[in-house]
């Protein structure tokens, strides 16, 4: 989705332009419901793990998000 330059300073279009891939809004629900490690999600959406990593560094990337260390040997974050 595309904004239009009247939209740069509208919190709802800056939302829409993030939130306008069907795949956001699914891995957000998926969140909600307490699903918060790759694996689970991966599993819930039946996404592979590539594109759901895509889909959730953009959303961290966004602000929607923000992804906490839960094992310090090799970093993985939830």
């Amino acid at each position: 989705m595309k904004m239009h330059r009247a939209d740069e300073t509208c919190g709802i279009a800056q939302a829409a332009v993030v939130m306008g891939d069907w795949w956001n809004v699914l891995v957000l629900r998926e969140i909600a419901r307490g699903h918060l490690r790759i694996d689970a999600l991966a599993a819930e959406l039946g996404i592979s793990r590539k594109v759901l990593a895509e889909h959730l560094a953009r959303l961290v990337e966004c602000g929607v998000l923000r992804g906490s260390v839960y094992q310090h040997r090799s970093d993985r974050y939830e």
